[in-house]
């Protein structure tokens, strides 16, 4: 918007040897007036133009009729004219700092009615209205709804993407401790296969070097050491079976509570874009040119 610029001075003067307050005023910039031409006067005497007496600021109606010149005034055989300056004298300085708020009061008003009355009221040329008319207050709410509506579908759409992101997720750990399982059950399998036989054998030998004298029985003396190590790498493993199930157990229960919270996020976005679609055909009934990316 642009700003209406006025070159104010406020001094004391002595005319005729008599103290008076004086405040000049001159429009330098009409901002959003269509002209600067904002002080009203009236003229008493056609022919003594220091006669003419200013009344008051002008008003929306004077702005537009009110001829802009005393010349022009008085070639239309009219009384009043506006000037862009004006001067005022007050005998009591109290009475001038009041017209000085008066005047700044004036022109604000001036200056915002006649914004106003641009932007919303004036219509010269006529305009057919059709009714019943939609209240304002109500297309505005329905456009309001459309709005939260809107966000809420967008919100929806985005616990989806997080939704799926999480079953991705919850199925890539599944997988990893499934993987984990077979192997733990596959080893101790294997370790169990090799073991049994290998194990009959050892004890045969160690019967053997049991009966062969004094050396005989220290070497079998590292026998139960070597059969300890052997079945703690067995259990260690084929104990580990159990543990491991119930872990892929737990993911497991992850996926399937990702899946849920997935359906039911799908199902919040579906009710949620029929809320905005309802929305929105509410909004284009009573406004047809109605642009959702406006609000």
């Amino acid at each position: 918007m642009e700003v209406t610029e006025i070159l104010q001075s406020c001094t004391a003067v002595t005319i005729d040897e008599i103290l008076r307050y004086r405040i000049s005023m001159a429009v330098l910039s009409k901002g959003e007036l269509p002209h600067p031409n904002i002080f009203l006067y009236l003229i008493q005497n056609a022919d003594n133009p220091g006669s003419d007496q200013f009344t008051r600021v002008a008003n929306v109606e004077d702005i537009q009729n009110v001829k802009l010149s005393r010349e022009a005034a008085i070639a239309a055989g009219e009384t009043y004219y506006l000037a862009m300056a004006s001067e005022y004298y007050y005998d009591n300085v109290n009475t001038a700092v009041s017209a000085k708020e008066a005047l700044t009061t004036r022109i604000n008003e001036l200056i915002n009615t006649w914004i106003i009355y641009q932007d919303g009221f004036i219509n010269t040329d006529g305009l057919t209205i059709h009714y019943p008319t939609t209240d304002p207050g109500y297309e505005q709410a329905l456009k309001d709804a459309y709005k939260d509506a809107r966000d809420a579908r967008i919100a929806a759409e985005v616990a989806v993407t997080s939704a799926d992101a999480t079953v991705t997720s919850a199925q890539t750990a599944l997988d990893y401790e499934k993987q984990k399982y077979k192997i733990y059950k596959d080893t101790c399998a294997l370790i169990t296969v090799v073991w049994n036989p290998v194990g009959g054998e050892l004890a045969t030998y160690r019967t053997k070097i049991e009966t062969g004298g004094d050396e005989g029985t220290e070497a079998a003396s590292y026998w139960p050491t070597v059969s300890g190590h052997l079945d703690e790498l067995r259990n260690a493993v084929c104990n580990q079976i159990p543990i491991q199930a119930g872990v892929v157990s737990n993911a497991e229960d992850s996926v399937s509570s990702a899946l849920t919270a997935k359906e039911e996020a799908s199902v919040t976005l579906s009710t949620a874009q029929a809320a905005e679609d309802e929305a929105l055909a509410a909004v284009l009934a009573v406004c047809p040119s109605f642009d959702p990316a406006s609000v």
